[in-house]
């Protein structure tokens, strides 16, 4: 199960994954909160989830079967 997220999608996901909100995610970025809503948006349907939490528990469960 691989997600196709684009670059600017990874890069999103891996801030919410060191534990940063969108405010925080557009300022480290240096993006517009609407651009992470955009992004966050679009990363929730790739990984048919309906909260960060889980598209980045999805995400972490993933990374974890490739490495094993």
């Amino acid at each position: 199960m691989m997600y196709d997220l684009s670059n600017a999608e990874a890069r999103i996901l891996k801030e919410y994954l060191d534990g940063k909100n969108a405010r925080d995610v557009a300022q480290s970025l240096f993006v517009s909160e609407s651009t992470v809503r955009f992004h966050v948006r679009n990363i929730l349907l790739k990984t048919h989830s309906n909260s960060m939490l889980e598209a980045t528990v999805k995400t972490l469960k993933m990374l974890s079967l490739t490495i094993i």
